[in-house]
Order: C-alpha cells, then structure tokens, then sequence
C-alpha cells in the first residue's frame, strides 16, 4: 500500500521528492499494473456518431429557443404590467368620490348659543307665563323704581 504521506501529497499535488518519485514509479512498475495499463490501452476509441450529435443539436437548439422566447416575453410583458399597475392606481386616486363636507350651519353656532340663553332668560323674568319681555316689551314696560328686594328676587 502507498503510505500515507505520499498518499497525502499526491492528493495537494504537492512537489514528490526524489526518493518518493522513486519509490512511486516502482509500485508503477509491477506486473499488476502494467496488466491494467495494457488494458486500458487496448480499448478502443468510440468516437460519437454523427446522427447523435445532430439530434443533440437539434433538441439544444430547441430549447434555447424557449428560453429566447419567455425572455422575449418577459422583457416585453414586465413594463406593460408596470404601465398597468400605475394606470389602476392613478385611477383609483382619480375616480373615488370625495368625502362628504358637512352642511354649513346658516347661523354660526355661537350666535345660536347666544340666542337660546336670551331665551332662557327671558322666560326666567317672567315666571308662571310662557312670553318673553323681550318679545313683548308693550305689555312689561321697564321699571326703574325697583327695589333691592325685587333685585334679589330675581
């Protein structure tokens, strides 16, 4: 058997040295492997036939047609996609109706709450009745002889 080493070295392709050269080409040289290589030389050289070669050709070319072909549709088909992709956005953004604004009041909200608080004011003078001094200003005409005790009254 060959020693590890050797074994080893022949394996990196490591440079042999000349005792190891030596020692190599005499395993070489026994009638084991010269039988080997008389057998291995006396096989005959099989060329590939012809009609094999071109059925080879033939399928290559085949299938690097296919491929020519789904590139050629890719390399077509991936900026229509794109083109699409940006036309239903743009058409989503475009065509959706816009949120509902809220009605307009047709007084501002203040002037109402001012309005409701002279109301309620006003029926507050006039207890027991339902009118309003301010609406009615013939029948409650202004007093200014009143005394603390009707101011605190109120």
């Amino acid at each position: 058997m060959i020693e590890k080493d050797l074994l080893e070295k022949m394996l990196k392709e490591a440079r042999l040295t000349p005792e190891e050269e030596a020692q190599l080409d005499a395993m070489l040289s026994n009638s084991a492997q010269s039988t080997v290589s008389n057998m291995v030389a006396s096989t005959p050289e099989e060329e590939l036939s012809l009609g094999w070669r071109s059925e080879l050709n033939v399928k290559l070319a085949k299938e690097s047609s296919k491929r020519q072909r789904r590139s050629k549709i890719f390399f077509s088909l991936r900026p229509a996609v794109g083109v699409a992709f940006a036309s239903a956005f743009a058409f989503m953004l475009w065509s959706r109706e816009p949120m509902p604004q809220p009605a307009p009041y047709k007084q501002p909200l203040e002037l109402k709450m001012v309005a409701t608080h002279e109301e309620a004011t006003n029926l507050a003078e006039v207890p027991g009745t339902s009118v309003s001094s301010l609406h009615n200003p013939s029948k409650t005409p202004p007093r200014e002889d009143w005394t603390e005790v009707d101011v605190n009254a109120l």
